[in-house]
């Protein structure tokens, strides 16, 4: 380490020496290559090259450095900041892709005011990878600037979780209450409950006492996937825990001094469906704060008949589905000591079922061996079977921060953090549908944010069409309070928002809560980028919004027949003219890539090759008028 750290702060003397007088390039494409070190230049003058979704800099003017890691800094940091010698509102992102223009619209961090109204940011490089630094203003802000690249004096050690940390080892079981051999679906609606192994990986024992607020709760989900679009079609109550039997499933279990009323370090605990589909330990999860686990236990649960509390899915999601639909469930921990040890955000695992089994007449309900593999599953809720499913879904954390209440009073509040992160994951795919126009498809699943989401806004430039828009959610237990209705879709400005009722008007509306997702869809004549989007918190607090950074988008549409100004040469001018048709004419000829505008499908992006989809796509858009 201290090698490391000399051999570190070394290249920081010897590029902050050599490297003053570099500047900026106002076009992403001849950045220059920098080390660690200071270069000081100015913004005045630039136009804009590239964007990022922070501090409004999207369309600022901009210059740009790269920046490729030393085989020393792989693996450790490099910090990014214009703190201190810089004279404006300054913006910072770092970007990556396989060519500068790639690079230029793919912001992989991005931050604004981290010191005043200065930024920085900390990137951990990997081994030949090229990176961008992009130095922009709030709004369309200029000025000049000092970009410092250096590393910490001293690695920051690595933090090891402590407390309790309850996980999932494995979903063991799935049974059906309402097969046809015992009275078949009760009001159109099937019943299930999941089998679960949790294992306690902390360095504490994590609390099991039964008929106190001192026990994890479970919930239990189930989600189907048909035709590309992923949906949460049922949930359940929440499984009340009792009585550890600390196995040693997980790992060399160590007793806990208080038994069964513990589950001690590296031990296990098997809940079988049986167990976990009983009526007398299920209560409603609107009782449960997800982010704090608190809860006040009220006990005395009761039901009766099939679905009573149960896992409950309307048959008419699962009976009658085209071939190829495939059912995953999930099931997920909640508890107070766990989630104030901020140990809340590895509670979940998801597995597939056969999709033959899931209603049968008769039989057991099978696992299938997709996705068995437990180093992807654990930790993880069932929106990344999706992603396991379809390599070109894009799964992204959107978190926020909720002050520790520090209610659980068995170990020293001084060991807790003072936050809690409080977790939405936001998936989304994007396809071409082969006549202009591209499918949306997205969801929000809620991990543990007791706020709950009641907005969805997106990116939607004023002047697209927008089509085919679809909801879906998982209908709210029987027993909750919660509404079902549909959320509503509306253009507001350059976004599209979609909306529930606001806590004001219906505190029981039909929001994202915890362990639950939502879907949404829609066609539009605009392709899609890397960018962000925006959910707005259901319940009242001090933050309103939470970001979702690195989705896929609508971007505004670009005039594919522009591509040189009035001198025909580059840049574009905005307006496609007889210079563009004689460019492009040249460019096709010669084989330039300025002729390359569409990639296979004949839609943006370039794919980096001029062919015949590009000829057809620069006179169809000529002939539009862009």
């Amino acid at each position: 380490m201290q090698n490391r750290v000399m051999t570190a702060l070394a290249l920081v003397l010897i590029a902050g020496s050599a490297a003053a007088a570099q500047t900026g390039a106002n076009a992403i494409a001849n950045a220059p290559l920098i080390n660690t070190g200071s270069y000081a230049g100015t913004t005045v003058g630039s136009t804009n090259d590239g964007s990022a979704g922070c501090g409004g800099s999207a369309t600022s003017p901009d210059v740009w450095f790269k920046f490729v890691a030393t085989p020393e800094q792989v693996g450790g940091q490099v910090i990014f900041e214009t703190c201190g010698a810089t004279s404006y509102d300054s913006v910072l992102s770092i970007h990556t892709g396989a060519t500068p223009a790639a690079a230029a619209t793919n912001a992989i961090s991005c931050n604004d005011d981290v010191c005043g109204l200065q930024s920085r940011l900390t990137l951990l490089p990997a081994a030949g990878v090229t990176y961008y630094i992009r130095v922009a203003g709030y709004t369309s802000l200029t000025g000049s600037y000092t970009l410092t690249a250096r590393v910490p004096a001293v690695t920051p050690p690595i933090v090891v979780a402590i407390g309790p940390d309850i996980t999932i080892f494995e979903l063991i079981d799935v049974a059906n209450f309402t097969r046809t051999s015992s009275g078949g679906p009760v009001s159109g609606t099937y019943s299930f409950a999941v089998g679960t192994t949790s294992c306690n990986p902390g360095d504490y024992p994590a609390e099991w006492q039964r008929n106190t607020p001192l026990h994890p709760v479970i919930a239990q989900n189930m989600y189907r996937l048909s035709g590309g679009r992923f949906e949460q079609i049922g949930q359940s109550f929440v499984k009340h825990g009792f009585l550890s039997l600390n196995n040693s499933q997980c790992g060399s279990c160590i007793s806990p001094p208080n038994g069964g009323d513990q589950l001690g370090i590296n031990c296990s605990d098997p809940y079988g469906a049986g167990l976990n589909g009983s009526q007398s330990t299920l209560g409603p999860r609107s009782q449960i704060n997800a982010t704090t686990g608190e809860f006040a236990y009220t006990g005395g649960f009761s039901g009766t008949g099939a679905i009573a509390r149960r896992l409950q899915v309307p048959i008419g999601k699962i009976d009658n589905q085209p071939a190829g639909t495939r059912y995953f469930v999930d099931a997920q921990y909640i508890s107070q000591d766990d989630a104030q040890f901020n140990n809340g955000l590895n509670n979940s695992s998801f597995r597939e079922m056969t999709a033959a089994s899931v209603a049968p007449s008769s039989g057991s309900i099978t696992f299938t061996s997709f996705g068995d593999a437990l180093s992807y599953r654990k930790g993880k809720t069932a929106l990344w079977a999706w992603k396991l499913a379809d390599a070109a879904v894009k799964i992204v954390n959107a978190d926020y921060l909720v002050a520790n209440p520090k209610s659980f009073n068995l170990l020293p509040a001084s060991l807790m953090a003072s936050t809690i992160t409080a977790r939405f994951q936001v998936a989304s795919k994007v396809t071409a549908n082969g006549d202009g126009t591209f499918h949306y498809e997205y969801v929000i699943s809620n991990v543990n944010a007791d706020r709950s989401a009641g907005k969805f806004i997106l990116p939607m430039p004023a002047g697209a069409t927008v089509t085919n828009v679809g909801f879906a959610a998982p209908l709210s237990h029987t027993g909750e309070p919660y509404s079902n209705a549909a959320w509503t879709s509306s253009r507001v400005g350059d976004t599209l928002v979609f909306s529930t009722q606001d806590f004001a008007v219906n505190a029981n509306a039909n929001a994202v809560r915890w362990s639950t997702a939502y879907t949404f869809r829609f066609d539009a004549n605009v392709a899609a980028t890397t960018g962000d989007a925006t959910i707005g918190l259901f319940k009242p607090g001090t933050q309103s919004t939470v970001a979702v950074i690195g989705i896929d988008v609508p971007v505004t549409p670009t005039c594919l027949a522009d591509l040189v100004g009035g001198d025909g040469n580059p840049p574009a001018d905005g307006s496609a003219d007889g210079n563009d048709f004689t460019a492009f004419l040249n460019a096709f000829a010669a084989d330039s890539l300025l002729a390359d505008i569409v990639g296979g499908d004949g839609n943006p992006p370039a794919d980096g090759s001029v062919d015949g989809n590009d000829f057809t796509a620069f006179l169809n858009a000529f002939a539009a008028g862009c």
